[in-house]
């Protein structure tokens, strides 16, 4: 793009002039045409776009932040990173699954017991063996209605239990993680309280929270459970721990008492 011309008067001297006789030679003043200097301007110093989080997110991670629940969040999503590399795996050094499939679903996400609470879910229970076993077959009466139930909820919306079913568990065991570490530092300490999510998040069979397995709903109903003795959510709780899986009902006798005592 050209530059703008602009006009300057410089003065010539006398040699230069063309002098006539008889006229006295003196200094004048002409125009001569010549290019402007640029005029280099800086930029304009337009403002960075600055992405930030909803106020609400923004304050729920303060509050984190300021409990101290960072910890148990990270390690709660690291282990389920971790487990869903090593089950993503499997098929590298099993191509063939030779455990008793119920559906057609070979993903290890959903092998063993979660092929059970998927059929459950989406089918309900049957009065008839499932499977050929010992004393009179397999059933699936064995397995609790809590979590197959909750499946159930997410495909009224349209998503199968297929998807849900590993999505929800991973998030259901970061969430009892966050319960359980608050639970154990107010009854142990903080180191103990750390150690204790460490273990049980990457302990060798932690690998089934990222499965569709009712362990993260029982682990987060049982934390929720004990952090707030004194809670009247506490029978109801109980019942639905009772409803997750047997060793429930451990819980759920003794919250019968308590309810009854007090």
């Amino acid at each position: 793009m050209a530059q703008p011309r602009s006009l300057r008067t410089r003065a010539l001297p006398v040699d230069a002039l063309e002098v006539d006789s008889g006229v006295d030679a003196r200094v004048v003043a002409m125009p001569i045409e010549t290019w402007a200097e640029p005029v280099v301007r800086p930029a304009p110093a337009f403002p960075r776009p600055r992405v930030r989080a909803p106020e609400p997110l923004r304050r729920a991670i303060a509050r984190l932040a300021a409990a101290g629940l960072g910890f148990p969040i990270a390690v709660g999503v690291l282990s389920r990173l971790y487990s869903t590399i090593l089950l993503a795996a499997v098929p590298l050094f099993e191509p063939e699954h030779h455990a008793p499939r119920l559906t057609g679903f070979k993903v290890p996400f959903l092998a063993w017991d979660s092929q059970w609470y998927l059929t459950i879910a989406h089918f309900g229970y049957h009065a008839d063996a499932m499977q050929a076993g010992p004393n009179g077959g397999r059933h699936d009466f064995a397995f609790y209605p809590a979590w197959p139930t909750l499946l159930r909820g997410f495909e009224q919306f349209g998503v199968p239990g297929s998807i849900s079913g590993p999505v929800l568990a991973a998030l259901l065991f970061i969430a009892a993680c966050v319960v359980l570490f608050v639970v154990m530092r107010r009854e142990f300490g903080d180191h103990a309280a750390k150690w204790g999510i460490v273990l049980l998040a990457f302990s060798p069979t932690a690998y089934v929270m990222s499965m569709a397995y009712s362990e993260p709903l029982f682990l987060l109903l049982t934390g929720m459970y004990f952090l707030r003795p004194n809670s009247r959510l506490r029978p109801i709780l109980g019942g639905a721990i009772v409803l997750t899986r047997i060793a429930g009902v451990a819980i759920g006798v003794a919250a019968g008492v308590r309810w009854l005592r007090n």
